[in-house]
């Protein structure tokens, strides 16, 4: 059976993960399923995938800096996706912004709430500590990395993801416009 995507208005969307504290058998295959459903995500090809996204309360997400996305020219390519354990930021930076040029901001979207977009401030600079496996996925390794820009702006949404919370909570926070995507163009969606 394949694993999907969940939806808003899902609950489990809402609830704010649990850490991990063990590494087993069901961790490791729950981390190679999110590493799948993330690989053949498409329309549009995900950049991120919580593990509340797929049904799972844990505190868990992965990247994939594709290549051949359009915003390849923002970030470093990786060739590979990258799984975060117990992420946390310690140090982010001052100011917030909706994405290198004020005029044309980045529009976020999820996943979970197909064909919606929005801009939405984000710390264009963060220092996430998070854990990994080792490389004999015996134990856990502390790890310390900085972000910036769009791959900045992405791992705050899965983190974001974690705590419960969906970027259409941080634009309507912020006061900012939602778009739906309908016929490949972005129309203003009416709030009332």
């Amino acid at each position: 059976m394949a694993i999907k995507i969940i939806t808003i208005p899902d609950p489990k969307l809402r609830k704010k993960s649990r850490p991990i504290k063990q590494i087993d058998k069901k961790l490791l295959r729950f981390i190679e399923e999110l590493k799948q459903v993330l690989l053949i995500s498409e329309n549009p090809p995900g950049v991120g995938l919580s593990a509340p996204q797929i049904n799972k309360n844990w505190r868990i997400f992965a990247t994939y800096f594709r290549a051949d996305s359009p915003r390849a020219k923002e970030y470093t390519p990786s060739p590979k996706i990258q799984i975060y354990l117990n992420p946390q930021i310690t140090k982010t930076s001052k100011f917030l912004t909706l994405g290198p040029d004020k005029k044309n901001p980045i529009m976020e979207g999820c996943l979970s709430i197909p064909k919606i977009y929005a801009p939405v401030k984000r710390h264009k600079q963060i220092v996430l500590e998070y854990h990994q496996l080792s490389p004999d996925n015996k134990s856990l390794v502390k790890k310390n990395q900085s972000f910036s820009g769009f791959a900045a702006r992405v791992v705050q949404h899965e983190l974001d993801h974690l705590n419960g919370i969906l970027f259409i909570d941080r634009t309507k926070e912020q006061k900012n416009q939602l778009y739906v995507l309908q016929n490949d163009q972005l129309i203003p969606l009416t709030t009332d």
